[in-house]
């Protein structure tokens, strides 16, 4: 059973080594490292935001991972928060369920852990969707992969101890909670994004453009992203 595997390995190698790393790295050091994995992630979500058609989360994205790459000497720190600059984090699994993807089954992936078929696919493309997938050495590469790892695990170490009951049930139920948490925060963009660009008087959207959107609209219908079930009609201009 893949969940024995990956509980398995959790409790023999990744939870030593994140107790370890959290013993021998002092807390400055730690909440730097943290800081330099997060500012990668910002590169995805800015990429993943232009995808969702949301150029406020984009913009808020791109500049944090600009700010904190150049002020914040590669991320280290985190001088775009005390400016005002929030994090907008978001992946290719929103992207791909604003885009009309079933959320699909559920899934316990080896070495990833809990998902769902959509979510599975989204966590395969952000891997090329990191900056750290273009770093030419394979040993730096992966040893920014591994270090990025274990420093997620440390900061999950005081978690531990919610886990009750059956580990399988909490951890399924608290990704999918956390997931549909998302997801609905994705509603009014998603809707602005299928439906507001139909109706819109850009030229740029072209009726070959609009089909696509409005089977976009329809999807997010089928998958629960939207409660209603009425389209948007558009205003005679």
């Amino acid at each position: 059973m893949v969940f024995v595997f990956n509980d398995t390995l959790d409790q023999w190698v990744l939870r030593p080594a994140a107790q370890g790393y959290r013993s021998v790295t002092p807390d400055v050091a730690e909440r730097g490292i943290g800081n330099f994995f997060a500012n990668l992630s910002e590169f995805n979500s800015a990429v993943n935001s232009l995808l969702q058609g949301k150029m406020d989360a984009f913009l808020a994205s791109g500049g944090r991972f600009a700010i904190n790459s150049t002020l914040g000497i590669a991320g280290l720190f985190d001088v775009a928060t005390p400016m005002g600059m929030e994090s907008r984090e978001t992946d290719l699994g929103e992207t791909l369920a604003i885009w009309g993807v079933p959320r699909g089954p559920y899934l316990m992936l080896p070495f990833l852990g809990p998902r769902t078929l959509r979510s599975g696919i989204g966590s395969v493309g952000d891997i090329y969707l990191s900056p750290e997938a273009y770093i030419d050495s394979t040993h730096g590469r992966n040893g920014l992969y591994g270090l990025r790892v274990v420093d997620e695990r440390a900061e999950l170490l005081d978690a531990d101890a919610l886990l009750s009951g059956d580990r399988y049930i909490f951890l399924r139920d608290a990704y999918l909670q956390r997931r549909s948490a998302r997801m609905r925060c994705c509603r009014a963009i998603a809707i602005s994004f299928c439906e507001t660009r139909i109706c819109s008087g850009d030229r740029r959207v072209s009726k070959a453009t609009q089909k696509p959107l409005r089977k976009c609209s329809q999807n997010l219908m089928t998958i629960g992203l939207t409660k209603t079930s009425k389209t948007t009609r558009c205003k005679k201009r």
